[in-house]
């Protein structure tokens, strides 16, 4: 086989790639710039020979004066070698602090919120803490039926007793005669209870009253007049046309109300010892009752909260 026979060039140095050179020499005098400035080595013109004095910003390189003729870079902007060095080092500078600040730190095991811990089931947990310390007032008092010698608190749970009468309009429901005030939720069916807490108050009335019961006028407290309630008069207790012989003197009173069995039952809670009870049929819609019965003491007339316990149905 006849062996490949190398073409010889005609010329016996070849012609020069200036596209080339320049584009190498333009590389060369960037990486000079970039890597030099730091350490004061020379630069030198990617075109010619001559130290450069300027640098061109829209071609991204050094020049020298005989780069600076008005065809070539003509409305480039072209600023002294000097402010691009001090620059580059500023759009460096900036880089550093930046990749500093947005660095994110390393996570350790544990460090994020656990969402699931802390909105799984989230209105279920609310609500269980809650029980805790809601607290349910089964009377509310109706402040259009009190004396204009009484003063309830805001949230309409006590009632107590001054000396002088208020200005109060004298609307149909309110007491005008007596010291009276009734819940404001009235019972046709059903059971209900509540507890008052009356102290060492030396006069008081509890129980229920029909909504007809007279409210300006005299009248007695007694089933005939539309009471069931017992009284209390200094160390006596008092149903009607009977004094009640108690053993202790309650500080609090529990009223049972039982509409279908027409039962009104008294009793203290704290050793439920009995009191009084009621037995009649109720036809008429009925109203938990209370009377300060002149008693000016500090101490309020309180009805008692009772605890709400949740109960969770599993579907």
């Amino acid at each position: 086989m006849a062996e490949k026979q190398q073409r010889k060039s005609s010329k016996e140095k070849p012609g020069i790639n200036f596209s080339l050179k320049e584009l190498a020499d333009s590389f060369n005098g960037r990486l000079k710039l970039d890597k030099n400035t730091d350490k004061g080595k020379e630069v030198v013109c990617s075109k010619h020979t001559k130290t450069p004095a300027w640098f061109c910003v829209d071609e991204d390189r050094a020049v020298c004066d005989d780069c600076q003729n008005p065809p070539k870079h003509s409305g480039h902007k072209v600023i002294p070698l000097e402010e691009a060095v001090e620059d580059m080092k500023g759009y460096q500078s900036t880089k550093s602090r930046a990749q500093c600040t947005l660095r994110d730190p390393p996570l350790l095991s544990g460090a994020l919120i656990d969402v699931a811990k802390h909105l799984g089931n989230l209105r279920y947990r609310v609500c269980e803490k809650m029980v805790d310390t809601v607290e349910y007032h089964p009377v509310i008092l109706d402040a259009s039926t009190a004396s204009p010698r009484h003063i309830l608190s805001e949230d309409l749970t006590s009632v107590r007793e001054m000396e002088t009468k208020q200005h109060q309009l004298e609307n149909p429901e309110r007491f005008m005669k007596y010291n009276d005030v009734l819940g404001s939720e009235g019972f046709t069916s059903g059971k209900h209870c509540w507890e008052v807490q009356v102290g060492d108050r030396s006069q008081w009335s509890l129980g229920v009253a029909k909504e007809t019961v007279e409210r300006k006028g005299v009248t007695f407290l007694g089933p005939k007049y539309g009471f069931w309630a017992v009284k209390k008069i200094n160390d006596e207790y008092i149903a009607p046309l009977k004094t009640l012989s108690l053993k202790t003197k309650s500080q609090r009173v529990r009223v049972q109300l039982d509409y279908e069995r027409g039962e009104v039952y008294f009793y203290d809670p704290s050793d439920m010892s009995y009191i009084y009870t009621y037995k009649v049929t109720f036809k008429d819609k009925l109203f938990p009752y209370f009377s300060t019965e002149g008693d000016e003491s500090e101490t309020s007339f309180q009805i008692c909260p009772f605890k709400v316990f949740l109960t969770v149905k599993k579907l």
